[in-house]
């Protein structure tokens, strides 16, 4: 994955900062779909969206 500037720096951290708090180091294509999950379901506003809207097909 190739990304720039602050994010980049961002996940690198986020990368070491996980691998030294569960002594288990992960490739940011590991690690990125649960950030974007726990992103997700913390999003009240999206959350409340998805509730008003109908069911997709």
């Amino acid at each position: 994955m190739k990304l720039k500037g602050k994010l980049a720096v961002d996940l690198a951290d986020y990368q070491r900062a996980f691998a030294q708090a569960n002594d288990q180091a992960l490739e940011l294509e590991q690690l990125v779909p649960h950030i974007l999950a726990a992103f997700i379901d913390a999003d009240k506003g999206f959350q409340a969206w998805r509730k008003a809207q109908p069911a997709a097909a």
